[in-house]
């Protein structure tokens, strides 16, 4: 029976010794951080306090009511404490202390408040009067956090030039030992500024904190790259792309003793892009009776526009006593020809829109039939028509400085959820031998038509559409817009006032603005970890890393599996020896 009871009791012993030495199991010591006073904050009569001890700590406290000159301590009410850490340290906890005169209300001195983080806040009601100075303490080891991601206020962006934009970057996780992240565009297309004046040149060396926003004006056309690194891990990035479009200015057409091609003395107008040169130069203009060699004052053809400007085209009285013989004219002497007196080829029906041979017309959109091999069908042409030749040409102006009321609030009307970009005046023509030009208003079947979008309506994404005004009735007119060459083709059989409307397709908006992680951050370490301590110590725990269970048990645990297996031993020698 004693053999027996001895046995089990070895098997015991070992299967503790055992258990004490299973994975899992081990001895592990605490690495406790030592602290260290940072700085003792003694205050003086003002409603507010603060203080910055250069590298170590930065304190504010707020609705201090009042300042007790005769004891030299702080009544408080509700109020709010803000103490951060210098970067990579941790405040432990903050001790406060008064005079003995006065004791601490609802709370024996001194007192401590522990923090988790780098930065704490207290807002709750204080109601501590007597408060002569506080003492904060942090970690001499410095606690490091990595950063592992990073974002923007914005992901894309576009703007004018000459404009500005902010971007604020936030760092991720929110207790990351190091939140200053370095900024860098890859385009000359904008620049980088600390200020939203732009006058102060953004450094891109030692960084700005997340959440300060940083400043990119736009100085070119063109495209960019706004990047947020991490100060402490390049391979932890966040970019905006940035467009920089140009502003746009008005030019204006102004004919004086004279009309324009079309009869109409009205100004023109276009719109251009700044940096740009006008594309819709009036052409043709005719003199009023008894006056001449009409000119510009300034050739827009070859202007590069930079503000609103107005080009006026001007006839002088004719000195010889003649008389205008109101034909066309044109500065430009060399050999070029209207359209109307481009050579006829008989037995052919050719599109001389935008040839070489009528130069002298203004083309501004870039016109084009894309069917024109199909012209004596669409144009019902007999064959004694065919047999002395026909000339067919397309003419497109814009419009948008006289077209009538009426057209315009049918369009209006019709545009639905489009916008308006310009009005057009499309012409279809048709000279027949030797008989005078005529206007075509309709035709047997659709003419396909193609223009250039003017730059200043080019933006990506855009769609358009054609809005016709013909006979008292609006109709939208879909097409195919291409991108890349900004061509727009469309179909037609009716010809009369037309508008180019546009629609853009729908974008999220930015976020705007970045979320003050810090402050959320301080409030939840403070709601956590603020309440106060009765203990009279000025130190605290300090964090624990390693097994929470307690070594102590195991080593007795260790002492008794040894003791066992001595005792074992000992009898069984005992026995040997009897």
């Amino acid at each position: 029976m004693k053999n027996k009871m001895k046995q089990l009791f070895g098997i015991i012993l070992s299967l503790v010794l055992a258990l004490g030495l299973m994975p899992g199991m081990s001895l592990t010591a605490y690495a406790d951080n030592t602290e260290e006073l940072l700085t003792t904050l003694t205050f003086g009569g003002s409603s507010t306090y603060s203080e910055t001890t250069s590298g170590v700590v930065s304190v504010t406290a707020t609705n201090v009511t009042h300042y007790d000159s005769t004891y030299g301590w702080l009544f408080f009410d509700v109020g709010s404490l803000s103490v951060t850490a210098e970067e990579g340290y941790t405040i432990n906890k903050c001790v406060f202390r008064q005079n003995n005169k006065q004791p601490i209300t609802d709370t024996e001195a001194p007192f401590e408040i522990h923090f988790s983080d780098g930065c704490c806040t207290e807002d709750t009601n204080w109601d501590m009067d007597g408060v002569t100075s506080i003492e904060v303490y942090r970690y001499v080891t410095p606690t490091t956090v990595d950063v592992t991601g990073v974002s923007l206020n914005k992901t894309t962006t576009t703007l004018t030039v000459g404009d500005t934009v902010s971007f604020t970057a936030t760092v991720e996780p929110n207790d990351a030992t190091d939140k200053y992240v370095t900024w860098s565009s890859n385009s000359d297309a904008l620049k980088l500024y600390a200020d939203s004046s732009c006058t102060v040149a953004l450094g891109t060396t030692t960084g700005v904190a997340a959440g300060q926003p940083i400043y990119a004006k736009g100085i070119s056309l063109g495209g960019a790259t706004v990047t947020a690194t991490s100060r402490s891990n390049n391979d932890v990035t966040a970019s905006c792309g940035v467009t920089v479009i140009s502003n746009t200015y008005n030019v204006t057409y102004k004919v004086v003793n004279g009309t324009w091609s079309d009869g109409s003395t009205a100004d023109k107008t276009e719109t251009v892009a700044s940096g740009g040169n006008p594309t819709s130069v009036p052409a043709g203009m005719k003199a009023d009776l008894g006056y001449t060699g009409g000119s510009w004052d300034t050739d827009p053809s070859t202007a590069t526009i930079s503000a609103d400007t107005t080009f006026t085209y001007t006839y002088e009285a004719d000195s010889s006593g003649g008389s205008s013989d109101n034909t066309n004219t044109n500065t430009d002497t060399s050999a070029k020809v209207p359209y109307d007196d481009v050579a006829i080829s008989t037995g052919a029906v050719n599109d001389i829109t935008g040839t070489a041979s009528a130069t002298a017309e203004s083309n501004p959109f870039g016109t084009k039939i894309e069917n024109n091999s199909n012209l004596t069908t669409l144009l019902s042409l007999a064959d004694a028509e065919v047999a002395q030749g026909v000339n067919v040409w397309l003419d497109i102006q814009d419009m948008s400085a006289s077209v009538p009321q009426t057209d315009t609030t049918l369009i209006q009307n019709t545009s639905g959820d489009y916008t308006v970009g310009l009005y057009l005046d499309i012409n279809l023509f048709k000279k027949v031998g030797s008989n005078d030009a005529t206007k075509v208003t309709e035709t047997n079947g659709n003419v396909k038509v193609s223009i250039v979008i003017p730059e200043s309506l080019w933006k990506s994404g855009r769609n358009f559409e054609i809005i016709r005004v013909h006979d008292g009735v609006a109709t939208a007119i879909t097409g195919i817009y291409d991108e890349k060459t900004h061509v727009f083709t469309f179909e037609t059989d009716q010809f009369s006032t037309y508008a180019l409307a546009y629609k853009d397709p729908p974008s999220s908006s930015d976020s705007g603005t970045t979320s003050d992680s810090s402050s959320s951050s301080d409030s939840s370490s403070s709601s956590d970890s603020g309440s106060s301590n009765s203990s009279n110590s000025t130190q605290s725990r300090a964090p624990k890393t390693g097994d929470p269970n307690d070594v102590r048990v195991w080593y007795l645990l260790l002492i008794a599996s040894l003791g066992g297996l001595g005792f074992l031993g000992y009898l069984k020698k005992k026995k040997v020896n009897d």
